[in-house]
């Protein structure tokens, strides 16, 4: 919803699609009941929501012009990079040896290491886990 939100022209919303990734499904029924405030109806219309693991994306709709990741993977995700259309960018923390890092991926090509990528810095983001690791840790 947060890349959504961030569209200057909500209209255009209407011939692209935004789908959110997230484990916790409270989580999932909460975003979809604040974009239902929306009072244009653009956002809730244009986001799907989906309970998974979003380490694994959603391949389903792939490939994507753009993927944001808001937890910190434990090394390059390429499972999400693999989603991204060619000349597509993703901006995910990633921990490598103990340090998180924002980083930005540019698709370069059609193979699975078809990609460019840089370090904006050090972030520090709850890591991307999977909804057994959730339950485990509360």
């Amino acid at each position: 919803a947060m890349m959504a939100a961030g569209v200057e022209d909500p209209a255009a919303l209407s011939h692209n699609k935004v789908v959110g990734v997230e484990h916790v499904k409270e989580l999932v029924a909460w975003s979809k009941e604040n974009l239902q405030k929306d009072p244009s109806r653009a956002l809730y219309e244009a986001v799907e929501f989906r309970a998974g693991d979003g380490r694994e994306g959603e391949p389903q709709f792939a490939p994507y012009d753009a993927i944001h990741v808001g937890a910190a993977a434990l090394g390059m995700p390429h499972k999400l990079i693999s989603q991204l259309k060619v000349n597509g960018r993703m901006v995910a923390p990633v921990e490598e040896q103990g340090t998180q890092y924002l980083i930005v991926v540019d698709k370069t090509g059609p193979g699975p290491h078809d990609y460019e990528y840089r370090r904006e810095g050090q972030v520090r983001y709850v890591p991307l886990t999977d909804r057994s690791h959730y339950r485990s840790e509360l």
